[in-house]
């Protein structure tokens, strides 16, 4: 079988791809995992309790330097260079990992199934 007709094979047929068993033992894990890191994060700051939101980063920026913590940024880059500086970092690149998987896994994902349960290529 030529490689042609196998990827012709696989963008007609799909894979079968179980997003329920996904959702259950790596999306739902990966939510607690983010609520977790959540608190841990408000806790460091001392806001717990109080309506921070962790994915607007002039929110964030604003807890850190009301805590005296004055980064340049908070890319990736940043926080993953200066993780060991600051614990708040290596938490903060640890959420945001998190957050870049829910979205590309949990929220994309999902949309890119067919009505058959199949990943269909594009």
């Amino acid at each position: 079988m030529r490689i042609n007709s196998i990827i012709d094979s696989l963008e007609m047929n799909g894979i079968k791809f179980d997003y329920k068993a996904f959702n259950e033992n790596i999306v739902k894990k990966k939510e607690h995992e983010q609520a977790i890191l959540a608190d841990k994060i408000k806790s460091k700051l001392g806001v717990q309790g109080k309506n921070l939101n962790l994915d607007e980063t002039t929110e964030v920026i604003q807890a850190l330097y009301n805590n005296n913590i004055y980064p340049e940024s908070l890319s990736f880059e940043y926080l993953s260079k200066h993780k060991t500086e600051n614990e708040i970092y290596k938490l903060l690149l640890q959420y945001k990992e998190n957050n870049q998987f829910l979205h590309l896994y949990r929220d994309k994902l999902k949309s890119q199934i067919g009505s058959d349960g199949r990943l269909h290529a594009n």
